[in-house]
């Protein structure tokens, strides 16, 4: 011990600074050490499960925006084959609507050829029978005669026409 005294370390103080900082040590291992440990452990883990969850949130972002791309191009298909129906229906009407027309034009022109051939049978045969008339009156004066009986009438009438056709 005479070396421990000669370095200024008495045996007795040393023993109660080794018990002072054991008692130091324990006292600061439970009451500061022991909770700022179990304090950093709480916060490791809550920040392990938050970046946990924000790779779960990452994953289903990204699923999310997977499904909304998928979905986006869906309905651009489906806006495209609804634009091809509706563009083809309008066609398919359109055709049948000129069709219609172009059926309805003919039939008109028919109709209106007809009526013309109609009129113009009826006109010659009022003209035709005019004529027959004026050559009837003619020819009561010129053989200063009248005819009385219709059938005679329609007889002379008649010859006058089949004189006309062969001339």
């Amino acid at each position: 011990m005479d070396a421990l005294n000669t370095l200024g370390i008495n045996g007795m103080g040393f023993i109660s600074q080794v018990v002072n900082f054991v008692v130091i040590m324990l006292l600061l291992t439970s009451l500061l050490y022991n909770p700022l440990r179990r304090t950093l452990i709480a916060r490791r883990e809550r920040i392990a499960e938050g970046i946990k969850q924000a790779e779960v949130a990452k994953v289903a972002a990204a699923e999310a925006e997977r499904t909304k791309q998928k979905i986006l191009e869906e309905a651009r298909n489906e806006a495209q084959q609804i634009r091809a129906t509706a563009t083809r229906d309008a066609d398919h009407a359109t055709q049948s609507i000129r069709t219609r027309a172009e059926e309805d034009a003919t039939e008109i022109r028919q109709r209106a050829q007809q009526e013309a051939e109609a009129q113009k049978e009826a006109v010659l045969h009022d003209a035709q029978r005019q004529i027959a008339e004026l050559a009837m009156l003619g020819a009561e004066r010129i053989l200063e005669r009248e005819l009385q009986n219709p059938v005679d009438q329609e007889q002379f009438i008649a010859s006058l026409m089949a004189d006309g056709k062969r001339s």
